[in-house]
């Protein structure tokens, strides 16, 4: 149920709301049951040929290796001064793992598909996905909206094809944004619950990662209530009539069938969108969408100001819990200037006022709050307006969102831990990703303020509890005292100081390395003795309990949480860092010579771990490591097309230019400047997040 906001006015107090009671279903699965009996769909003409799959045997383990770690999980986690059962179970991650299985299969399908040959395969999935987003919206609307819809979790028939699942997937990894748009501009999204994982991952082939044939009710109602074909083709044709997009005239109103794919990527799911309104004359693009989506809530702002609140401004930027109170008075500080101006007018008639330009938006609420020249727009105020650059009905841009987490799909496949049966026969990895993501739960508990980033493993087990909507929300926000955001636009050198920072606070807390694949230490982030090697091998204490720091002289040497790490060459590469969440940034001085800092540190590391390794000085930890960094791929240092011309990445959603931002001496675009998590100096030198100059600036951060 959406809190009202006259239903309370102690802002501090208010917590996140939690539909994991009202809502059964969200909750562990048990999913190893299909809900239908249909025969499996044969493979596509142009997809993965089954031969190619991995499967159970591909991952044995060799004869001498020791045995898994753990067989259960504990009863509770330590998380600071709480305890708390498994926020996830393995079923959970199981199911994720054959849904993640299933995504990558899916792009491997698409990018084979008979596409026009000059597209290159960037262009093809992400033009792909765009008519996804396209399809979620009209599932949203005809579906989950539906008029006389009973409120409460999905029917079996109601459930979504596979492409608008990855699409949704993608928008629960965002949970605050997902939350404040259900409060606020689309309240059926917290009234159907938790992502149902259980039965979507029901509706796929085990082995071939393929969607069974749906029920005949199921597809027949998505069918009537969208008007769209459950499964279209994995291609656009670009002269296909039918394959279309409706979108509104930001002027006019008048709606247009634009075509996804057009000349000169001109097209509606392509880089270089533009169209012109065939009634009003009016050439606009994405942005023009994004802006009257804006200027259509400043309307209704100025008209029910305590019942308004866009994007970005009605959760508390620190717990992440609704605040009304708060959001009251800084809509009145931000949109000031359109209360005083453009009392009366319309959303066109504002949209035209402002040119349809975000950035006229943001000079105009900067001249409201009578902010100085040279004090930077504050990172709230910036991240309000990034919510306001595309079109559509979502907040946050779900084509970028999925194209994003894409990376991470990838990841998962090249770790095979989304193969079929991967962990059929041994689960130790899984249980051991479960306690490590609670151990990193507790290292955030200890440190609020700090900028921890994931591995692999973690981020997996994170993102299957985000699936789970509302018990997400209540657990983070009772464990840390706030709703744990998901942030998947992030500098690249932000990304990698945020990493070591994570490794030493976790060799410090927990007495184990945190990344054992191959990338090189900073700061000896990974020494352990051999009594350490020995409690790892021997495996002596039970997942998530802590060991005494007394109890004999190598007491102190001795790793309290030896469960969260292993010596095994199979599980190594789920300690590498996540990177689904890079921003590259090009054509900035600043950036680059950030980069290269990087880049000479890491190679020096690396001679240190191969010079140790050479002299026999290191254990057999060392020695591992050594020989895990032959060929292995540093993280953060991502491929970057520096000579690439501004349209061959303007869509691609982890890349930006650097040039744009504001000349190349700002980069606080940067999602709310998060260059810089946690405060200090940017990239390019200005403040960051939590140091701008200036008394309004800080003002508006703080509210």
């Amino acid at each position: 149920m959406a809190i009202s906001p006259t239903s309370s006015t102690d802002d501090k107090s208010l917590p996140p709301p939690d539909l994991a009671a009202q809502h059964p279903t969200d909750g562990p699965p048990a999913y190893d049951h299909p809900q239908h009996s249909h025969a499996p769909h044969p493979p596509y003409p142009h997809g993965v040929p089954l031969s190619s799959i991995p499967t159970t045997a591909s991952y044995a383990r060799p004869p001498d290796a020791p045995p898994g770690y753990a067989t259960s999980l504990p009863l509770v986690f330590p998380i600071g001064s709480r305890e708390t059962a498994p926020l996830v179970s393995v079923g959970e991650v199981e199911a994720h793992l054959r849904l993640l299985g299933a995504f990558a299969r899916r792009r491997a399908d698409v990018l084979a598909a008979p596409w026009p040959e000059a597209m290159a395969d960037e262009a093809r999935w992400a033009a792909y996905v765009a008519r996804s987003v396209g399809r979620m919206e009209s599932w949203y609307e005809g579906v989950v909206d539906a008029h006389g819809r009973q409120e409460g979790p999905l029917a079996d028939r109601e459930l979504p094809p596979l492409d608008v699942a990855m699409v949704w997937h993608s928008y629960c990894l965002n949970p605050r944004i997902y939350l404040e748009d259900g409060l606020t501009r689309l309240p059926p999204l917290l009234k159907v619950g938790a992502f149902p994982l259980a039965r979507i991952a029901a509706a796929l082939d085990p082995i071939a990662l393929l969607p069974l044939d749906p029920h005949p009710d199921t597809q027949a109602h998505f069918e009537h209530h969208t008007g769209l074909p459950w499964a279209p083709a994995h291609h656009i044709t670009p002269s296909d009539p039918t394959e279309t997009a409706r979108v509104p005239c930001p002027q006019c109103a008048t709606v247009l069938s634009l075509p996804w794919l057009a000349p000169e990527e001109q097209g509606y799911a392509q880089a270089g969108f533009v169209a012109t309104c065939p009634a009003c004359r009016l050439r606009f693009g994405r942005e023009a969408l994004g802006v009257r989506r804006l200027c259509g809530e400043l309307e209704r702002w100025l008209q029910d100001a305590a019942n308004t609140f866009p994007a970005g401004t009605l959760l508390d930027p620190v717990t992440g819990a609704p605040n009304y109170e708060k959001a009251l008075a800084f809509n009145r500080r931000l949109f000031n200037w359109f209360g005083a101006v453009c009392k009366g007018k319309s959303a066109a008639e504002m949209g035209a006022l402002v040119g349809w330009s975000i950035l006229k938006v943001e000079l105009c609420c900067r001249t409201g709050m009578s902010m100085l020249t040279q004090v930077p727009t504050p990172p709230r105020v910036r991240r309000v307006f990034s919510y306001y650059r595309h079109g559509g009905l979502f907040s946050i841009d779900l084509v970028g969102a999925t194209l994003r987490q894409g990376t991470f799909v990838q990841a998962m496949h090249d770790l095979g831990w989304s193969a079929p049966a991967r962990f059929a026969g041994d689960n130790s990895a899984l249980l051991r990703a479960v306690a490590r993501f609670h151990a990193w739960l507790d290292l955030l508990s200890a440190s609020p303020s700090a900028f921890y980033v994931p591995t692999l493993d973690i981020d997996l087990i994170w993102h299957t509890l985000m699936l789970s909507v509302g018990r997400y929300r209540a657990r983070t926000y009772a464990l840390l005292g706030r709703v744990l955001d998901h942030e998947d636009k992030v500098e690249e050198g932000a990304l990698s100081d945020g990493f070591d920072a994570t490794a030493r606070a976790w060799k410090a807390r927990f007495g184990v390395p945190y990344s054992f694949c191959g990338c090189p230490p900073s700061n000896g982030n990974i020494k352990l003795d051999r009594t350490s090697l020995v409690n790892l091998r021997a495996k002596v204490l039970p997942l998530g309990r802590r060991e005494s720091a007394g109890g004999g002289p190598s007491a102190q040497s001795r790793p309290r949480r030896a469960e969260l790490a292993s010596l095994e060459d199979l599980d190594a590469g789920a300690s590498h860092a996540s990177e689904h969440n890079v921003m590259l940034v090009l054509n900035n001085v600043q950036v680059q010579k950030s980069r290269a800092e990087r880049e000479a540190d890491l190679a020096k590391r690396s001679e240190n771990l191969r010079r140790a390794a050479a002299k026999g000085k290191g254990d057999e930890w060392d020695e591992a490591l050594a020989r895990r960094h032959e060929g292995h791929q540093d993280a953060f240092l991502a491929r970057r097309p520096e000579d690439a011309p501004a349209p061959a990445f303007s869509y691609l959603p982890y890349i930006m230019d650097g040039a744009s931002l504001l000349g190349g001496k700002c980069a606080a675009g940067l999602s709310a400047g998060l260059c810089t998590p946690g405060g200090g100096k940017g990239f390019c030198g200005n403040l960051g997040s939590n140091a701008w100059g200036g008394k309004i600036a800080n003002s508006m951060n703080n509210n």
